[in-house]
């Protein structure tokens, strides 16, 4: 990793190029989702970032500026996509979804699908440009064929591991 604030967004083949390390065994973040827990601190009630939300926010945007219509949230999909995400971080590395079932299944007709996973220490808005920077991922996001996302962040460790499953 080249700093703290480095970014690394992988497909199949870049995971063995950059030999991630392992982060350790047991997640202490949280799952990004549709309900977030509160957290007090002295009399002051706050709000975990929904960093799911802001992905899927982001990933419109791109589609925004490039004249595209804007993806649905499946929220059940996302949770299941959220767990893939946690499952890479306890693992301490990325890797892609063995199987589109957890997603897909009960979703009505699709025809085509595709997979975006990332990890970085900086924001939501550095991961979403790394994402549009790469061909593939940036295919995914742009791709006319898809009208629907699954997103799944959470924190471990300071670091936002995500997955996106976009299908249509």
């Amino acid at each position: 990793m080249r700093s703290f604030r480095s970014i690394v967004v992988t497909s199949v083949a870049a995971i063995a190029l950059l030999g991630l390390l392992p982060i350790g065994a047991q997640a202490r973040g949280h799952v990004a989702g549709p309900a977030q827990p509160r957290t007090v601190h002295s009399s002051r009630v706050h709000r975990a970032p929904d960093y799911g939300l802001q992905l899927f926010r982001a990933t419109n945007f791109s589609r925004h500026r490039f004249g595209l219509r804007p993806l649905a949230r499946n929220l059940a999909a996302s949770r299941a996509a959220a767990r893939h995400s946690l499952a890479m971080a306890r693992a301490g590395r990325l890797f892609h979804s063995s199987t589109m079932r957890p997603y897909l299944s009960g979703v009505g007709r699709w025809t085509s699908w595709g997979e975006n996973i990332g990890m970085t220490s900086g924001s939501v808005a550095d991961l979403e440009r790394a994402f549009m920077a790469s061909s593939v991922h940036r295919t995914h996001i742009l791709s006319r064929a898809f009208r629907h996302v699954a997103v799944g962040a959470i924190v471990y460790r300071n670091r936002l591991w995500v997955t996106l499953v976009f299908y249509g």
